[in-house]
């Protein structure tokens, strides 16, 4: 609110004492400088419910309300009035951002191969990730001989810094009746480059091959 605002807020007689560079002139240039952040924070108040362009501090809160605080490490807190207080990110930014902005949609594939994927995909910012029910009549490498009613799960190389949020992920979205074992995969081959420089042997005088000039 302008100084000029203000001063029509105030009574006529005092109005009629404002005067350039006067004490009440100071005190309402004062007064319109206070109002300034709460005024510019609240003409930006809807980017503060986006996730994509809020706060990062704000993250936490946002992820409460779309029921992922269970995603969040445990954390002691003694401030009952602000639950999602002081926990660190399970992921990065960016991932969770991505993944409040999904989750109205992750939710109604809630208990399917398909809402787990998506949801391990989008918290952890890898694909890949490989899941293996047996209803194809085989059993995969880490499936459990003649176990009904496990699943087992492929973690991508990439994803091994999240290995506890998939852990948290896997257990709350797997369907309850069922078991379930997570292995990751091994880092993936070095490409392998032959070291020999034709340019530099010819430019040598190897012009046979041979190795001599």
């Amino acid at each position: 609110m302008e100084a000029s605002r203000i001063e029509k807020l105030l009574p006529s007689v005092m109005q009629r004492t404002v005067r350039e560079d006067s004490v009440l002139q100071a005190m309402l240039t004062i007064m319109a400088g206070l109002h300034s952040p709460t005024e510019k924070l609240l003409s930006e108040l809807d980017q503060c419910f986006n996730p994509i362009s809020t706060p990062a501090e704000l993250l936490p809160m946002l992820a409460h309300w779309m029921n992922l605080l269970r995603l969040f490490q445990p954390e002691n807190n003694s401030d009952q009035t602000n639950p999602w207080g002081n926990r660190t990110l399970p992921t990065q930014a960016k991932h969770l951002r991505a993944l409040i902005e999904n989750a109205t949609r992750i939710s109604q594939w809630r208990g399917t191969q398909f809402g787990m994927l998506q949801m391990l995909e989008i918290a952890t910012g890898v694909t890949g990730f490989e899941i293996d029910d047996g209803t194809d009549g085989t059993q995969g490498e880490g499936s459990r001989h003649n176990e009904p009613f496990h699943i087992h799960i492929t973690v991508p190389f990439e994803a091994e810094p999240y290995k506890e949020l998939i852990a948290r992920i896997v257990t709350q979205e797997k369907p309850v009746y069922t078991t379930v074992s997570i292995k990751q995969s091994s880092a993936p081959e070095p490409i392998a480059v032959e070291n020999t420089n034709t340019d530099t042997d010819l430019a040598a005088g190897d012009n046979d091959g041979s190795g001599k000039p």
